[in-house]
């Protein structure tokens, strides 16, 4: 049997795409951003998927028609050696479009972010992930990856600018 070298001859069928002939997909996205002079910002995206004509329908393609992120944070230098920024943010993703019987339900994941800045050389994070300690009934492909809540802390310290100080 020959050797055939890597990028010749036919490509694996398991990993091969194509188009489908007959889908038809459109949809619309929404994108709103506010930052005030006071360190508040906002932020809101939003997309509608719609699926038309002939839909392929298995379990690594279910479109989910209704999708959003948001995003609320505080910004602000209180006084001239500390810095705070604090977040909430979080996505939507509904439910999925799919005459499949067993598939993801919607769901929502949201994060909570507090970043402090001493000096303006350390920063100390802190950070909860999946706020609302979400886990899926069931695994599948399109399952959100968590598998609860999650906490990280972080310490980072620019020694450069710890000896200039001094």
């Amino acid at each position: 049997m020959p050797i055939i070298p890597p990028g010749t001859g036919q490509p694996d069928v398991a990993s091969r795409y194509c188009n489908e002939d007959g889908v038809e997909v459109s949809g619309i996205d929404f994108s709103a951003q506010y930052r005030s002079d006071m360190g508040l910002g906002v932020k809101l995206d939003y997309s509608y998927l719609h699926v038309g004509g002939r839909s392929v329908d298995s379990q690594f393609s279910q479109p989910r028609p209704h999708t959003a992120t948001w995003r609320l944070d505080y910004d602000r230098q209180l006084c001239s050696f500390y810095r705070i920024n604090a977040a909430l943010s979080g996505r939507y993703l509904s439910s999925p479009d799919t005459d499949i019987e067993k598939h993801d339900q919607a769901y929502q994941l949201w994060k909570f972010t507090l970043q402090q800045r001493f000096l303006d050389a350390v920063n100390l994070n802190f950070t909860v992930d999946n706020l609302f300690d979400y886990t899926p009934e069931k695994y599948y492909w399109s399952s959100a990856m968590t598998t609860g809540r999650t906490f990280s802390v972080g310490l980072s310290v620019d020694i450069d600018r710890i000896v200039n100080l001094f």
